[in-house]
């Protein structure tokens, strides 16, 4: 018979092994608790927590359209009581993710996640008027994002298999998709445009929120969204009051809508939605901006921080044609239309030119911001167009770029020539363009 000392010596070995084994699984489990997730649409269970909704403070209110793929509802709501819907119809698919084309106010654009086919939806009958099959192009993967860039229409779709989530542009006449960026990402999940061209992602497996520069490729970690994001969800951009929103699911409590924080990642607690909502959006496009450019006298350098709606060149000098002369780049291209000459025909947003003016004038040039700020330039004399609404220091943009030698006005003395330690020039200065000397290929980032 054992003794009461064997037992209890033989109950402390096994309380040290199941305290050491608890240790080392401990120290192998992810940091975050939301590493486990799932692709897939979550159940729809009455038992989910529900957290007490209360009238947000956090929007003005704006008119969203959505997807519940629970009950396929096409549904529109208001942002400021996201749980008081307005069913229109039942859509035949549920979709993954959807968005709105910034000149088509009545038609969202989603791809179901069955199916995979690219619809458009009116929103007025949550009817298909067209569709085309968009495959999913990375192995055992699901559509998670389709978000169409709100300053030059373009469509983009992430893909995601749980491993890697990759960017692609697709075509939306041909279903075509064509790759454009790997993330290093294990699974986004959700995502948006917003006005400035820049593409926001949530990623589930480290619940982190990221920006995707969609013009330099840039990815970064912007922050923690607060919550445990699981299966498939939305993200939308307010054009109106210029508001990134998830259509949020969080694991084991169920569907919210929450505003995303720019800043810091984290996306506060608006209210409940009335189920998994997937494709969602807002209709509206980016009101343009207006670049004002007082142009002397003679001879000058003239570029833009707009890229204009029509760039047409005899459309945007119009209205400056009794001043002006002739403008021409540095390749040679000239548009003097008093001597018909029109070797140079369209304004390029990214190029500085040479103007030649009989008297002051000012040019309005209306359209989007530049969302691309690098600029690539050969080895020899260039033109700089100043693509920022700011001066900029000279000797700060031209730091560190080997190769460059110096920058100068097209038609004045001012000179920034850094080997001589000289600079009259001082700032770089919007609506202004400068001659540049190189002797190597450099890129110049705003």
């Amino acid at each position: 018979m054992k003794t009461i000392y064997q037992l209890s010596f033989r109950f402390l070995i096994v309380s040290v092994a199941i305290s050491l084994q608890v240790a080392l699984v401990a120290q192998v489990e992810p940091e975050n608790a939301g590493s486990e997730f799932s692709l897939q649409i979550a159940p729809q269970s009455s038992s989910l927590e529900k957290a007490k909704y209360e009238p947000s403070l956090l929007t003005d209110g704006s008119l969203a359209y959505a997807n519940n793929v629970w009950t396929n509802d096409f549904f529109s709501f208001d942002t400021d009581d996201p749980m008081t819907v307005s069913v229109i119809d039942k859509i035949s698919t549920q979709s993954a993710s959807g968005d709105f084309h910034p000149d088509d106010p009545d038609h969202m654009y989603v791809i179901d996640i069955n199916e995979n086919y690219l619809r458009k939806i009116e929103i007025s009958s949550a009817q298909t008027i067209d569709s085309v099959n968009v495959p999913v192009p990375i192995a055992g993967g699901i559509w998670a994002v389709l978000s169409i860039n709100k300053t030059s229409g373009a469509f983009y779709g992430i893909a995601t298999n749980g491993s890697a989530s990759n960017v692609y542009e697709i075509n939306p006449e041909t279903g075509n998709t064509a790759p454009f960026f790997e993330t290093g990402l294990a699974a986004v999940i959700s995502g948006t445009f917003d006005n400035a061209g820049l593409l926001w992602l949530l990623e589930i497996k480290d619940d982190n929120v990221y920006k995707l520069n969609i013009n330099t490729l840039n990815l970064e970690l912007v922050g923690a969204v607060g919550f445990d994001a699981d299966s498939p969800q939305g993200m939308g951009y307010d054009v109106a009051e210029d508001q990134v929103y998830l259509a949020a699911y969080e694991k084991n409590v169920g569907p919210q809508l929450r505003l995303l924080n720019r800043t810091t990642g984290a996306a506060s607690f608006i209210g409940n939605l009335p189920g998994e909502t997937t494709a969602f959006g807002f209709p509206g496009s980016v009101a343009p901006i207006e670049h004002i450019i007082q142009i002397p006298a003679g001879w000058s350098g003239i570029s833009s921080y707009v890229d204009p709606q029509d760039n047409n060149l005899g459309n945007i000098l119009n209205p400056v044609s009794d001043e002006f002369i002739l403008l021409k780049n540095m390749a040679g291209n000239v548009y003097w239309p008093q001597q018909n000459i029109s070797s140079l025909q369209t304004w390029t947003a990214t190029e500085g030119y040479i103007i030649n003016m009989d008297q002051p004038a000012t040019l309005t040039i209306s359209g989007n911001p530049i969302d691309n700020q690098a600029l690539n330039f050969t080895s020899g004399w260039n033109i700089l167009a100043v693509i920022t609404p700011n001066e900029t220091p000279v000797d700060a943009l031209f730091e560190n770029i080997e190769g460059f030698v110096m920058a100068k006005e097209i038609a004045g003395t001012g000179t920034y020539w850094p080997e001589h330690q000289i600079n009259t020039l001082g700032n770089v200065v919007p609506g202004k363009a400068y001659y540049i000397y190189c002797t190597q290929d450099i890129s110049v980032t705003f």
